[in-house]
């Protein structure tokens, strides 16, 4: 092999390594945009339904505070009693606050994250 040939090999050589380069920056860029699109899915869906159950929980506390009050003859007691179980339960998960959102938190995120690596995997060994 001549040395001109062995340039023009080496020349192809860089350009093929440089495509592959640009084709693996891409396939990460893409893998990267997936991932970040499957999670602000999650985070849209997860939000609206906790706007959803903070306005249902909002008119059933009023609904429960207004029957309370009739149970005990006042409405402030009714609110007050209403207010007390919130303050009861946001004490309760402002304790165990790790082991109840932890767990779902990282779970949550791992299935966005590597589902598609599952998915993968699924597909080359049948």
């Amino acid at each position: 092999m001549d040395g001109k040939s062995l340039l023009e090999h080496i020349s192809g050589l860089r350009d093929s390594f440089q495509k592959y380069l640009e084709a693996k920056l891409s396939y990460y860029g893409l893998l990267t945009f997936e991932r970040a699109a499957r999670l602000i899915t999650s985070f849209l869906g997860s939000g609206f339904a906790l706007v959803a159950l903070v306005l249902s929980l909002f008119f059933l506390s009023g609904a429960a505070a207004l029957y309370a009050g009739r149970l005990l003859g006042s409405l402030e007691l009714g609110l007050l009693a209403v207010g007390g179980v919130y303050l009861l339960l946001a004490l309760i998960i402002y304790i165990f606050r790790t082991r109840i959102f932890g767990r779902c938190v990282i779970r949550s995120l791992a299935e966005v994250f590597f589902h598609e690596d599952e998915e993968a995997t699924e597909k080359k060994n049948p």
